[in-house]
This record gives structure tokens, C-alpha cells and sequence, in this order.
């Protein structure tokens, strides 16, 4: 555990950690416990994705930052390492109910990052 983490980051990290742990052991119903789709993102796609990610090789999966924008909605820098590949991207995390998730369906760009501290609604 990061000393320097705030208990909500840590959060976040366990989030990536369980996330990773579902995908590993090929179990989708549980996976989908860890995401929040977004609107108009079709069921039988993100089925597909999840199946799809269960079946082959598994990645490793690493939380580098995380930039807290409210309470309840953060950007993690993560790294998804496979065997041959790996690559880093932004992915938005929202606490639903107590429980942080993954907001599937939504690419993040720089440009989705809000600059302000203006609390930023997730439907």
C-alpha cells in the first residue's frame, strides 16, 4: 500500500485489483460487478468484450495515477500488460453506492479530463 494514497485512491487501486483477479479467473458475471456502462453502450457488445477478455491471456493490470475529481469520480492511469503488448490509458472510475467502478463505454482522451473542480455527473 502506497503511504501516500488517501484512503479513496486506495479504493481505486483495490478496484483494479479485484478487476484484474475476475479476469483471471474467466468468472464474466462477476467482472461486470466492476463496471458502469454508459449510456447507449449495447449489453451484447460489452457481453462480448468481457467473454472475450476471460478467454484469452489474461493481462496484468498496474494503477500508476489517480486524480480524484469529486468524491465519487476519479481518472486512473493504468497499464494492461499482456505477453507480447502493453499499453496505458485514462479510464474513469465512479463510486456507485459505496462501490468504485469502471466506466465502460466511454473512451477517455485528455480532452474528457476536466481542468476545474466543477462536480461532473455520471448517468
Amino acid at each position: 500500500m502506497n503511504p501516500t494514497r488517501s484512503q479513496k485512491e486506495t479504493e481505486v487501486v483495490k478496484l483494479f485489483e479485484d478487476y484484474s483477479k475476475e479476469i483471471k479467473s474467466h468468472d464474466v458475471s462477476k467482472m461486470k460487478t466492476y463496471i458502469k456502462t454508459a449510456t447507449k453502450t449495447s449489453d451484447n457488445k460489452i457481453e462480448q468484450h468481457l467473454k472475450a477478455m476471460a478467454q484469452g491471456p489474461t493481462p496484468d493490470i498496474s494503477t500508476y495515477g489517480i486524480k480524484m475529481i469529486t468524491d465519487s469520480l476519479a481518472i486512473a492511469q493504468i497499464e494492461t500488460k499482456y505477453p507480447n503488448h502493453s499499453y496505458t490509458q485514462n479510464l474513469a472510475v465512479y463510486n456507485e453506492n459505496g462501490q468504485w467502478k469502471i466506466i465502460f463505454g466511454q473512451p477517455m482522451t485528455n480532452s474528457f479530463i476536466p481542468l476545474s473542480d466543477k462536480s461532473i455527473d455520471v448517468k
